[in-house]
């Protein structure tokens, strides 16, 4: 098998991983950076709005603290929060070093674009263009499939370039997990294609826990009219507008929803209450109606309410007028967000394997039951600088200590020969990858999404074990499809698995069959981890850091 080695090895591209790179490269070491997508251009970060919760002037660390504690329900690591809280500003305004334009507003920063949708750009193309200048290597498209270990230290990964469907090991000192979420193994979601959780089950597989996977954020506003493809909606439309059922009840009124700017702090409880109403028949086409008839009003309070002044409101009625057309309403259900839980870490994205960093998204932790809107952002910079450069000094400690390129193709063939014993011997009928894809990311929105219950996650187990066995029952085709379906098969088990422990109702996540909130006897995280062959899920204290 072919290797390639560097000190520090970053896998993941978004602003987290980027930020890493830039970090180590800044600190001597030489850094690859690998990834399924183009760096810069197709991550979550990329998509993003561009906006950053931090102190500023009027907004002090610790009413950011306190708000980031409320919308978490109180199960946020203390620990991570006060990091995050008290190097906000700092990381943000540091963005400036790449060329990023930031801008104060309200309660933190963001950055402007000419056009509505590339704010996210903004950050990660210059961010992308400062690592190549530097020289940090880019390799993609790459899928890391599994964690490369020698006596219990991190020495690499091993994947499969994307294109030729060819096995390739990377020897590493330190490697950077920044993978990001899995918003996309759900069928509504707002995310890349691509994330469907890659780093949770590489995680998962090197033995690591990971703990509060049920929480997993729906934003409320995403198109839902018939026969046409979900797109993203302005929280700011949601202020500016009215959410109405299909007898034209004011949801935010009849769900006694009251903090706003109500899509950003209150996204939980709105996505709730709209598949709630859909779940009633009191939706319309299984929807819910955002109404912007009779608006100016409604425009000048979102205005005040968000800050913005007069040529951002401009532009934002402008997109606001393209998505709606000729109508004065459009149809919106909520999608796939953000995944709060993730892989356990330490403030310097220190994992409990040595030599493994993980950064942003991919962890758990920080966000409690529920994201302040705002913070996502926040924490990649604030911990992807951070998880850099304690990667960057555990490498530089590694010197002379590394494998030799052989004895990393031995342990990576280990891993490939153990795929390619599974794939052996089939008879079966072909199986469509792209047909067991979408019906995992079907059980999982209908059944383990918004609205749960025992039954529901059952039926998702239920499911999820038959298209494992309907993958080891035939030819699997494409061997990079097989490796992402299996991942997707073992982040969705992992994400039933702990919204069926936790049997309370808490920020995200919403039992049916348990609709209150129990701090009694669940004031606590949930926690998955691998044991043998089983998948153990347990208990672990709020404050454990």
């Amino acid at each position: 098998m072919d290797v390639v080695s560097t000190d520090v090895l970053i896998i993941g591209s978004g602003i987290a991983g980027l930020y890493a790179a830039i970090t180590a490269r800044k600190k001597g070491r030489e850094v690859l950076l690998c990834s399924k997508v183009t760096p810069g251009l197709a991550s979550s970060s990329a998509l993003s709005q561009g906006s950053f919760r931090s102190e500023v002037s009027g907004f002090t660390p610790e009413q950011h603290r306190q708000l980031t504690l409320k919308a978490g329900y109180n199960l946020n690591e203390p620990l991570l929060v006060e990091t995050l809280v008290e190097n906000a500003a700092r990381a943000v305004l540091s963005l400036k070093e790449f060329g990023v334009e930031i801008k104060e507003r309200g309660k933190g920063f963001f950055v402007p674009a000419e056009k509505i949708g590339q704010e996210g750009l903004n950050i990660t193309k210059p961010m992308a263009e400062c690592a190549r200048r530097l020289g940090v290597k880019f390799f993609y498209p790459f899928l890391a499939f599994d964690l490369l270990q020698k006596e219990g230290q991190a020495v690499g990964v091993w994947g499969l370039l994307k294109k030729e469907g060819k096995p390739l090991a990377i020897a590493a000192r330190a490697v950077v997990l920044a993978t990001g979420g899995g918003g996309a193994a759900f069928l509504r979601t707002d995310n890349p294609p691509g994330n469907i959780g890659d780093g949770y089950a590489l995680a998962y597989r090197a033995g690591l826990p990971l703990i509060d996977l049920e929480f997993v954020q729906f934003y409320p506003l995403a198109t839902a009219m018939p026969g046409q493809s979900n797109r993203f909606v302005l929280a700011i439309l949601a202020d500016a507008g009215k959410l109405l059922n299909g007898e034209g009840e004011n949801l935010l009124e009849k769900y006694q929803i009251n903090e706003s700017p109500v899509a950003v702090v209150c996204r939980d409880l709105l996505s709730r209450a709209m598949c709630t109403e859909v779940a009633k028949g009191q939706g319309i086409a299984g929807a819910i109606k955002l109404d912007l008839s009779n608006s100016e009003e409604g425009w000048r309070r979102a205005q005040k309410l968000w800050g913005y002044g007069d040529e951002q409101m401009d532009g934002i009625k402008s997109w606001a007028s393209r998505l709606f057309g000729k109508e004065e309403y459009v149809l919106v259900m909520p999608t796939t967000h953000f995944f709060m839980g993730g892989v356990v870490v330490d403030p310097w994205g220190r994992t409990g394997i040595p030599g493994l960093f993980a950064v942003g998204e991919v962890t758990g932790g920080l966000h409690g039951a529920n994201r302040l809107g705002g913070n996502a952002l926040t924490e990649v910079v604030v911990f992807g600088q951070r998880a850099g450069l304690a990667a960057s000094e555990f490498a530089a400690g590694q010197k002379g200590t590394s494998l030799s390129g052989k004895e990393v193709s031995l342990l990576a063939l280990r891993f490939w020969d153990y795929i390619r014993e599974k794939l052996s011997g089939r008879r079966g009928e072909g199986v469509s990858l792209v047909k067991i894809k979408k019906a995992i990311r079907r059980t999982l929105w209908e059944n383990a999404g918004v609205l749960r219950s025992e039954e529901s996650l059952k039926k998702a187990l239920v499911d999820i074990k038959r298209l494992e066995e309907e993958i080891q029952s035939g030819k699997p085709g494409e061997l990079v499809d097989l490796l992402e379906v299996l991942n997707l098969l073992l982040v969705s088990r992992m994400v039933v698995e702990s919204a069926l422990y936790r049997r309370e109702s808490r920020g995200a996540h919403y039992r049916l069959d348990f609709p209150q909130q129990d701090d009694v006897n669940w004031f606590k995280h949930t926690l998955v981890r691998r044991r043998g062959e089983q998948m153990d899920v347990l208990a672990c204290p709020v404050g454990f850091l």
